[in-house]
């Protein structure tokens, strides 16, 4: 999962705004406003949390949050925001890649999220992952994604360029970090028998790099229907 160039990241901040803000992932923000009103707060799992933003977000939100990274120190960092939100005594820092099997029962969460980690995986890494995501997830609960679109302009862009080792991936040139990215049927393929419930390509600049750019990413959710 590349966790020497994250390890650089989270010390340099220099390349990923996300990486730097403390404020919830846009698609996070999306799910609640959407679906929150008829969502029952329980336990939630954060894939890849980073700094945690998302688990105190969460947190807040009345969630018992699991919430797991590679990078110690972005964990540490996590811990930290954690407690200045006071809600330190609600959230589990656990330093594992999202690939390796959790030591969770089976349907053991309402909700699971990954925000910006899942296009990191190679292909082996990724059939753990949503076995895991699979077995995870309680019937009826919900998995938020925050992904790349195979046919953003950014992506196709990098295919072209700065091809990577498998299908639908590219190596950023700024960083060395391989990235692969979806089509919607992909996506479904993948997590089937999940139920895409809805996605969409949301767009907007970032600074990036030191440039401002335009870029493009798949937010949605899939539910796992109950038995």
């Amino acid at each position: 999962m590349q966790k020497e160039l994250w390890e650089q990241e989270y010390g340099s901040h220099e390349h990923y705004s996300s990486s730097r803000t403390e404020k919830p992932s846009r698609a996070l923000t999306k799910f609640f406003t959407t679906y929150g009103a008829e969502l029952k707060p329980g336990k939630a799992l954060d894939l890849g949390c980073g700094k945690g933003r998302n688990a105190v977000f969460l947190a807040k939100l009345g969630y018992k949050v699991v919430a797991s990274d590679i990078v110690q120190s972005a964990l540490e960092s996590g811990r930290a925001f954690a407690e200045r939100n006071d809600v330190a005594n609600e959230i589990t820092f656990i330093h594992q890649s999202s690939a390796d099997p959790f030591q969770y029962s089976d349907g053991e969460f309402d909700l699971i999220i990954d925000m910006l980690s899942f296009h990191l995986l190679d292909a082996t890494e990724r059939a753990a992952y949503v076995q895991e995501v699979k077995r995870l997830l309680k019937p009826g609960g919900r998995y938020v994604f925050y992904t790349i679109p195979f046919d953003s302009p950014f992506s196709q862009k990098l295919l072209e360029t700065s091809p990577g080792p498998e299908a639908h991936s590219y190596v950023i040139p700024e960083t060395g970090m391989i990235e692969k990215a979806f089509t919607q049927k992909e996506l479904e393929d993948i997590f089937s028998p999940l139920v895409l419930m809805d996605i969409e390509t949301i767009s907007f600049e970032d600074e990036v790099w030191g440039t401002v750019s335009e870029f493009q990413f798949y937010i949605g959710h899939f539910k796992k229907e109950a038995v």
